[in-house]
């Protein structure tokens, strides 16, 4: 964040432990320091319950925006569609997702949404993806390596690089990291999905603009 607006101020912080299903205390610990944009982690059900709460607690009446981790995934979506149709987020709802459904526009996702519908009657969520991903990346490894030894299918997989739904991925061979761009936008109904999606002003960056690198440096606290 200091990188691309040196001029940030991070002036509050909250942390809510797993499994929490009020956060009204940590909702107003942030907000009593007037922040103008909150970053908040928690997913799926806790990220749904923790937006609701914050719309019954102004929070998007004092704030410029509100930007979700994993706000992009289906179930939050879903779980959110009331509150996306009736404004309640004011258009000050940002989110990501380690995949989202309606992008990238291309033949391989296409086809992955298409097949994915037709069987489960819905759209599909980041870790059906990344799953499905993942089975084509060690097919392709074991295909270039000839073998299904781990020893062998190890190397073939380190700077692999696979189309998959979610876009060009690369595999790095100094940590094995999967890297690919990542969409963010503003969470939005479109009239084309039956859900919210993450469909304006849609941002898609280089890895090599966000992703760590390796050597990393230790995380002193």
């Amino acid at each position: 964040m200091k990188r691309f607006r040196p001029e940030a101020e991070f002036v509050a912080e909250a942390w809510a432990p797993f499994l929490t299903t009020d956060f009204s205390s940590h909702i107003a610990a942030v907000m009593a320091a007037n922040p103008d944009v909150i970053v908040a982690t928690p997913w799926a059900g806790e990220a749904v319950t923790l937006l609701r709460q914050a719309v019954q607690l102004g929070v998007f009446d004092r704030i410029q925006a509100w930007w979700q981790a994993m706000g992009g995934s289906v179930d939050v979506l879903e779980g959110i569609k009331g509150e996306v149709q009736a404004n309640a987020f004011k258009g000050k709802l940002w989110a990501t997702a380690r995949y989202i459904h309606n992008y990238p526009d291309t033949p391989e996702n296409r086809a992955f949404v298409e097949k994915f519908q037709k069987r489960w009657a819905r759209f599909p969520n980041y870790s059906a993806e990344t799953t499905y991903s993942a089975v084509y990346a060690i097919k392709a490894a074991v295909e270039k390596a000839r073998s299904i030894e781990t020893s062998k299918v190890i190397p073939a997989l380190e700077g692999l690089t696979l189309k998959t739904p979610a876009g060009e991925r690369y595999i790095r061979p100094e940590d094995h990291q999967a890297v690919y761009s990542v969409p963010a936008g503003r969470v939005v109904m479109d009239p084309k999905y039956p859900i919210p999606i993450i469909g304006a002003d849609l941002v898609i960056l280089k890895p090599e603009d966000y992703y760590r690198k390796p050597p990393f440096e230790p995380v002193r606290f």
